[in-house]
């Protein structure tokens, strides 16, 4: 079975000319006349044309849009300074608190009315991640986020955990209090 052609070949002027002073709004003329290549493969142009990339505005708009998707990505991963507080830990209970963890820091034990020293870190929140052992008991508050919370920024501040007599995991309090 023979191929068929899918396409009679156009037959091709040998020189065409445009005027689009109206369709591009211009007053001055803009006329310039096609001519195909003596060798049949490439069109050239009688009127001189513009810079290369001012003759294509879409090289423009995608050269914009990567400088400018590029320049959000560079503040968006930009580091930020991230303010470091320095944090203690308060036993307000009648317990000696074990194993005492804050954010991620560990204070160690913490005896009834003790306090720890400070320690640096950041960032700190109003209502941080605690994990401590008392009685016998693991007690813990995970948040799930922070969203929505300001952090406490620089300064010194001291986290009071209160207990009552713990009857589940998260029987206890926490209040920040900056000093």
């Amino acid at each position: 079975m023979r191929p068929r052609r899918m396409f009679r070949r156009a037959r091709r002027d040998w020189r065409t000319s445009f005027d689009l002073s109206a369709a591009c709004g211009s007053a001055r003329p803009f006329n310039f006349t096609v001519r195909r290549h003596p060798w049949g493969t490439t069109m050239t142009f009688d009127a001189p044309a513009p810079a290369q990339l001012l003759s294509r505005p879409r090289y423009w708009a995608t050269a914009a849009t990567v400088a400018a998707v590029l320049g959000v990505l560079l503040i968006a991963v930009w580091p930020r300074e991230v303010p470091k507080s320095d944090i203690r830990v308060r036993n307000a209970s009648d317990v000696t608190l074990r194993d005492v963890v804050v954010g991620r820091t560990h204070y160690g034990d913490i005896a009834a009315g003790e306090s720890t020293p400070y320690q640096s870190w950041g960032p700190a929140y109003p209502h941080p991640r605690v994990e401590f052992e008392a009685g016998g008991t693991r007690l813990q508050q995970i948040p799930v986020d922070h969203f929505g919370e300001h952090i406490l920024g620089a300064g010194r501040f001291t986290y009071v955990i209160t207990l009552a007599a713990p009857k589940s995991a998260a029987d206890f309090s926490v209040e920040v209090a900056k000093d």
